[in-house]
């Protein structure tokens, strides 16, 4: 059996992964997928929201029939890959605004390997100044996930 080209599944639940624009993940845009029998559902992530990168909505009985009961569906979990726009320049004032938005929610991030960096920095620091366009690609340190098949395909 051959793996289903969007989704993988464990037991009646299925799971995909949704690409977005950061203009729509900031807007917590509605996005439309294509379920596994190809209906056209719209996904509307709660208002005021931002779609971080990796967040996962559930999308409750849209999944799978289930093998005990098949009137009844397990759920679809869509996970979101954002991605950041190319060759945009802000201006300082537009910089400061956004600046200003996204600090008013709660930043999780791991441990910074860095921070001692800005008790160093009062005895004097270099300023490197850096080139736009210049990108370097790091490997994944994640695994990619082996495809599971769905048997109800």
């Amino acid at each position: 059996m051959e793996p289903h080209t969007r989704f993988v599944c464990a037991g009646d639940d299925l799971a995909t992964v949704m690409h977005i624009p950061l203009a729509d993940a900031l807007a917590a845009s509605p996005v439309t997928i294509l379920d596994i029998a190809g209906r056209s559902l719209t996904l509307q992530p709660p208002k005021g929201s931002i779609i971080s990168p990796g967040s996962v909505l559930k999308c409750p009985g849209e999944g799978m029939p289930m093998a005990e009961e098949p009137s009844k569906r397990g759920d679809l979990y869509v996970k979101f890959e954002v991605f950041w726009p190319v060759g945009v320049d802000v201006s300082p004032a537009e910089a400061e605004t956004l600046r200003a938005i996204l600090s008013r929610g709660k930043t999780e991030m791991p441990p910074n390997v860095h921070d001692k960096a800005e008790e160093r920095a009062s005895a004097g620091t270099e300023t490197l100044a850096l080139e736009p366009g210049l990108e370097v690609e790091f490997g994944s340190s994640e695994p990619e996930p082996a495809p599971m098949l769905c048997a109800q395909q």
